[in-house]
């Protein structure tokens, strides 16, 4: 079995495992997007948004990953400080497949973010985990985000009408896939990415 990777560094962020003193810093972030997010996401629907809910889930996240069954990471600046946003790796998708999700918190967005952090969870996902496959699914209504797996060369594979349930009503899903025998396509930027298990040891 191959190590689980904890963190993810590329030239402007950290992707890590969050660790139980990130529920406040968390929760205000996503607090401070309800908005941005509401919309796109039906994890943002409803009103439960203190510290004590965050503090259940970053525990239960901590738990996928001690199990090597799913991987919640926070988006975090390079020096580690500030909480940008929230991404993964998802064995959702059935065998052989990883899907990633992502959110940027509002004060963040059209900066590149999102596209830095799928290219450095494409490289772990494919180079560590050596998957046959990594998807991205996103609202029909999220034309931001479904433009960011086009520009890194995935496929629009599918479109799955009336299965995102939004505040307006029900969006279609897309789902865009890259293929291993695809990777890396000529569209994915070259930076320096590199991972680490829970002690720190370094794999790519």
């Amino acid at each position: 079995m191959k190590p689980t990777i904890y963190q993810i560094t590329t030239p402007r962020l950290i992707l890590r495992c969050y660790h139980l003193n990130d529920a406040k810093k968390l929760n205000d972030a996503i607090v401070a997007s309800l908005d941005h997010l509401r919309p796109f996401m039906p994890w943002a629907q409803g009103d439960r948004w203190t510290v004590k809910d965050r503090l259940e889930h970053i525990t239960h996240w901590i738990m996928n990953f001690e199990m090597n069954s799913d991987y919640v990471f926070g988006i975090f600046s390079q020096d580690g400080k500030t909480l940008i946003g929230g991404t993964g790796l998802h064995k959702r998708v059935g065998e052989g497949g990883l899907e990633i999700g992502y959110w940027i918190g509002k004060d963040y967005i059209n900066q590149g973010i999102a596209t830095e952090t799928v290219v450095g969870l494409l490289k772990v996902a494919f180079d560590h985990y050596e998957m046959d496959r990594v998807e991205i699914h996103c609202s029909s209504l999220n034309q931001a985000s479904a433009r960011i797996p086009l520009k890194l060369g995935f496929e629009h594979e599918a479109t799955l009408k009336r299965r995102y349930h939004t505040e307006s009503g029900f969006a279609d899903r897309y789902i865009f896939t890259l293929f291993r025998d695809k990777y890396p396509t000529p569209q994915l930027p070259a930076l320096d990415i590199r991972a680490y298990d829970d002690e720190g040891r370094q794999y790519l």
